[in-house]
């Protein structure tokens, strides 16, 4: 007679209760509920929609140390002007999908799979014995205590980096081969991980596309913010493998993708009116060499010929003046404190104090818009944009005064009168777009930060290009009267979102059929 085997209660698998669906239950009881829902909802809404229709008194700095009020918008405004509109856009996102090659997908999945074993084989040759290349503590033993290399590159905890940066300088200063196939283990892992393995399982549906999420208040600056999976992310083609490709459109259709350039910057500029800034957009000339020209005092022509020239004398001093000025471009736009201006340059807090002080010299108003803009979060322990939209504050409060809350805090006011209205520009110029693009067959499939993805019937592509234009240089001009010019927008075309074409304005259906055909060919 078999033994019986008594398994702890504890010990025995748990089994999970299946997943009820609308079609589980009785109609007549779903009305019921449905009636139920209806009341309770109609009930808050009685509550909610005095407090949501105020308009609360606001504080202002006025000359004289005076503090004048004002009636600052309600949060149903905002909602009117942007929100409702939006939502339907997000909805149309998460219906639509985007497209994806699976049998691309499988190539991949194939050859990275045996690049892996062959880098991996060759390492473990190499160093004289095996170990987890994917964990960083295994990877720094036997780089630096085994092997007695050594790096000046650092992790965040000041250990001995063995990151593919840390790699690649190792390589140049040893030159050992097995260095350089660490470096492609890593990057070939890191896609392989996040955009291959178990991908398709996870994300494609049965209509052969993702519907990814679009969460509409996934973040504090009014940025949409998405998920499963999150396409912000798409590394640059690396090692043979363009990640991109896997996302196309059916027969008969192109893709096209539209991006505003240099959004935040160029907002940033229509809403503080610094005269110097104005002028370095309106000449169509770049930013950041523009602004290190004037902070350095050489001439923008000189600085843009060495930068762009490996050769030149001065590329290394130029390029160097041009990250400075860059850094702190976007240091003030995402609200980096002067430790994180300093650590993306690569020097002292004194001397990113410094870099700092000139930028302000060259553009006095943009550092007046930040003033103004820390008074009015001090006021009022909160900020609200040009599109309405309300950013809380409650780290200004005394009692965190001297405090890095408190300085952190005005820092997001800051960026939120930015990077609040830049989002939202584009997310109200791409509902337009999309609502416009339905009626010639066009649909949206994807955005990501200032981008629009579309796929669009072949035989009116021409057309859509200029629906586009007009949507994102023009329409916004029209609408808001805050913005003096065009905030600018790259557009391609292609079959696939890894091979595109540039189009411009004005192109015709033959025009495009042509850049589709040329599209097929990397460049």
């Amino acid at each position: 007679m078999a033994a019986v085997v008594t398994v702890p209660t504890n010990k025995l698998p748990k089994i999970q209760p299946p997943k009820l669906t609308y079609e589980d239950f009785d109609y007549n009881e779903l009305l019921v509920y449905g009636g139920i829902d209806t009341f309770v909802t109609y009930e808050l809404f009685k509550e909610l929609f005095p407090k949501v229709a105020e308009q609360p008194t606001y504080l202002v700095p006025a000359p004289g140390g005076r503090i004048s009020r004002m009636a600052a918008p309600s949060v149903l405004q905002e909602h009117l002007q942007v929100k409702q509109n939006a939502l339907m856009f997000m909805i149309e996102l998460k219906v639509n999908g985007l497209l994806y090659d699976q049998e691309l997908h499988a190539v991949y999945e194939e050859d990275m799979k045996a690049r892996l074993a062959s880098l991996q084989g060759r390492i473990f040759t190499a160093v004289g014995e095996e170990f987890n290349l994917d964990s960083a503590q295994e990877c720094e033993r036997i780089l630096y205590t085994k092997m007695g290399l050594t790096t000046t590159i650092l992790t965040k905890g000041g250990g001995l980096s063995t990151s593919g940066d840390a790699l690649k300088e190792l390589f140049k200063t040893y030159k050992l081969g097995w260095l350089k196939d660490m470096a492609e283990y890593g990057d070939i892992s890191g896609i392989y991980g996040n955009f291959i393995k178990d991908y398709v399982s996870k994300y494609v549906k049965k209509d052969g596309r993702l519907h990814p999420n679009y969460n509409l208040h996934g973040t504090s600056s009014h940025r949409i913010s998405g998920d499963r999976p999150n396409l912000l992310n798409i590394p640059v083609p690396k090692h043979g493998y363009n990640i991109r490709r896997l996302y196309k459109v059916p027969e008969g259709h192109a893709f096209l993708t539209f991006d505003f350039s240099s959004c935040e910057v160029k907002v940033l500029a229509a809403l503080c009116k610094d005269k110097k800034m104005l002028e370095s957009i309106l000449q169509g000339l770049d930013f950041h060499s523009y602004t290190a020209g004037l902070m350095y005092n050489v001439p923008y022509e000189e600085l843009v010929e060495a930068v762009d020239n490996e050769d030149h004398p001065n590329h290394k001093l130029y390029k160097g003046y041009r990250k400075n000025a860059k850094s702190v471009t976007f240091g003030l736009l995402y609200g980096s404190s002067v430790g994180g201006v300093a650590m993306n340059i690569g020097c002292s807090n004194e001397d990113a104090q410094k870099i700092i002080d000139a930028y302000f010299n060259v553009y006095p108003d943009i550092k007046k818009f930040i003033d103004d803009a820390h008074d009015k979060a001090k006021l009022n322990y909160w900020v609200f944009s040009e599109f309405k939209q309300r950013k809380m504050e409650f780290g200004l409060m005394p009692m965190y005064e001297r405090s890095a809350v408190y300085n952190a805090s005005l820092r997001n006011a800051q960026n939120n009168l930015i990077q609040g209205p830049a989002s939202t520009l584009g997310l109200v110029a791409f509902a337009k777009f999309s609502e416009e693009v339905q009626r010639i067959g066009g649909r949206v499939v994807c955005t990501v930060y200032d981008s629009l993805e579309l796929e669009i019937p072949i035989e009116n592509l021409a057309e859509a290009i200029e629906i586009g234009y007009q949507c994102l240089d023009d329409f916004p001009l029209q609408k808001f009267d805050w913005l003096d010019f065009k905030i600018g927008c790259d557009c391609e075309v292609g079959y696939n979102w890894g091979q595109l074409r540039k189009a411009t304005r004005g192109v015709s259906q033959v025009e495009c059929e042509r850049l589709l055909e040329l599209s097929t060919h990397e460049h």
